[in-house]
């Protein structure tokens, strides 16, 4: 069957109107999967902030002695090896592993002091001597929370600390060694501190009679300067007058030596004179 023109150009019209709604179609659906897609991603970010408002869940370690025990163990070597922050973390799983290790607190004290971390050391020495009854570390333990409070200078703490080592251990000679530092290093803080403070009193009495001689008149002010050096003399037991008295008289007395001297070497003279001519 043979096609005319016009059934040609109606199945072309009905072939781009069957693509053109195609097309519509496709484009409509890409739209709308577009905005469900863009929909879903804003849900998920406020799901996303939400959650990262929470606090995160606390880490919980099953107690596992066994492996306290080797976290112990690699933490001494790092320390020996003064790897002293690597050991600190072994020291702290340790201690996670096994809460009640009076060991791995003790030892993490002694890598934090290790660090210069004082206060964090003081405190798990503290902890180490509480949570055993082994006196040696016990003992151990106060000693070097004394150690710290030297390093912090608070000699008074550190003497207490000291003692309570030495109660639990009478035998330790560098317990015995660092109270008796302490105690000195004591008496010279005080000193120092009093020393300061006279320092500082003097020096306010100073500004006080400076302030008080400016705001005073001149004459009340030569007044004073006068009364107070009449008050140095009489102190001193001798006025200017007497002072003086003494110098002239003084003078006088030399005086009157030169004369006897001289009067006697010429009677000298005139005696040889007198024997030569004879």
């Amino acid at each position: 069957m043979k096609c005319t023109p016009y059934i040609k150009y109606c199945l072309v019209s009905l072939v781009v109107t069957v693509g053109l709604n195609v097309w519509a179609q496709d484009r409509q659906s890409m739209a709308e999967q577009h905005k469900a897609h863009a929909q879903k991603m804003a849900e998920q970010k406020v799901d996303d902030s939400q959650s990262s408002q929470q606090p995160a869940p606390e880490k919980v370690t099953k107690r596992s002695p066994k492996s306290s025990r080797n976290s112990l163990r690699s933490g001494n070597k790092l320390y020996k090896d003064e790897k002293y922050l690597e050991s600190e973390i072994d020291y702290r799983r340790a201690a996670d592993f096994d809460p009640e290790s009076a060991t791995a607190s003790y030892n993490l004290g002694n890598a934090l002091y290790r660090q210069e971390k004082f206060d964090e050391a003081a405190q798990c020495f503290a902890n180490a001597a509480s949570m055993t009854d082994d006196k040696q570390l016990q003992a151990q333990a106060y000693h070097n929370v004394g150690n710290v409070l030297m390093q912090k200078q608070q000699y008074a703490e550190a003497i207490e600390a000291y003692k309570n080592s030495l109660r639990l251990n009478p035998g330790d000679a560098d317990a015995r060694f660092n109270l008796r530092l302490a105690q000195k290093l004591l008496q010279q803080q005080e000193q120092q501190q009093e020393q300061q403070q006279d320092q500082q009193e003097q020096q306010q009495d100073q500004q006080q009679d400076q302030q008080q001689k400016q705001q005073q008149p001149p004459q009340e002010q030569k007044e004073q300067e006068q009364q107070q050096e009449n008050k140095q003399q009489q102190q001193s037991g001798m006025s200017k007058e007497n002072a003086q008295q003494i110098l002239d008289a003084l003078q006088q007395n030399e005086r009157d030596a030169q004369e006897r001297v001289q009067q006697h070497i010429n009677q000298q003279q005139n005696r040889r004179k007198v024997e030569k001519e004879w």
